[in-house]
């Protein structure tokens, strides 16, 4: 099992994302782990896919809380300890500073996440 990567953002034409402002068809993304992005000046949204007993290690973040939508599949979501089953259909709101797992259920999972974007990495420089 690994850690999903992030996509990145998208790239942008005349200052908008494509994307943004017209229908996606998330059926025909293919592949595991994150198969489709998009970001907006205020949110990431990643397609996630994954087979049967994979998925993402537990880890914490505390930067931002994530909206995970089932679109197809089930998914095991562990919160602090606790297991939530998540199939399509459903949504579960993870908080930030949470430590979460996340592991697909037999046939695998497709789901969204959902976040505000993160701010760009930026470099500063110690005190003198």
């Amino acid at each position: 099992m690994g850690r999903a990567a992030s996509s990145g953002a998208a790239a942008r034409v005349s200052g908008v994302a494509p994307g943004i402002g017209v229908p996606i068809d998330l059926a025909t993304a293919a592949g595991r782990a994150v198969v489709w992005g998009l970001a907006s000046e205020d949110l990431n949204v990643n397609l996630v896919a994954w087979p049967d007993g994979e998925g993402v290690d537990e880890h914490r973040n505390t930067a931002r809380d994530v909206l995970i939508v089932v679109t197809s599949g089930d998914l095991a979501v562990t919160i602090d300890g606790a297991t939530q089953f998540v199939s399509a259909g459903q949504c579960i709101l993870i908080p930030k500073g949470a430590m979460r797992r996340l592991v697909a259920g037999a046939g695998g999972v497709r789901y969204l996440t959902v976040h505000w974007r993160r701010p760009g990495l930026t470099v500063e420089r110690p005190p003198a």
